[in-house]
């Protein structure tokens, strides 16, 4: 159930960020024609402030862009890994801190949660990987060769 209710909030809150994303980017471009208007009636002075918010806009746009795009992989990762039922104790209260944070909404424990839901969604890949590689290992040895 909360592993259900983490994966809900991660796809709410990629929601999220991908509108905030496109707002700025919808912002970007009014900063960008208001550049061009005071500079054709030569108020330089106001064109670079409208020039400095394009350039911030632009730079908030990437940045939610980044995020939603961070959110979508760990809520696959969850969605994957309660399928599995692969989900090791550290991932778990990782998880549910996540609902937490999501809710929220505060952008830097968020980055924090899903730096340490990485990480050890990273080590739990390994772990499997060699898990993986060790039974087919062990398999491969002790199936018989066909002459």
């Amino acid at each position: 159930k909360k592993l259900e209710k983490a994966e809900f909030d991660l796809k709410m809150a990629h929601k999220m960020m991908k509108r905030e994303a496109k707002k700025r980017l919808a912002e970007n471009g009014k900063s960008k024609k208001q550049v061009e208007k005071y500079m054709k009636m030569g108020q330089m002075d106001t064109a670079r402030i409208y020039a400095e918010s394009a350039i911030r806009q632009y730079s908030e746009h990437q940045n939610y862009t980044i995020m939603a795009a961070r959110l979508d992989a760990v809520a696959q990762k969850v969605r994957q890994a309660r399928a599995t039922g692969q989900l090791s104790k550290s991932m778990q209260k990782v998880v549910n801190g996540i609902s937490s944070v999501v809710n929220s909404m505060n952008v830097e424990k968020l980055t924090k949660t899903m730096e340490q839901f990485e990480e050890d969604n990273l080590t739990l890949e390994v772990r499997t990987e060699y898990m993986d590689a060790s039974i087919s290992n062990t398999v491969q040895g002790q199936t018989p060769q066909a002459n």
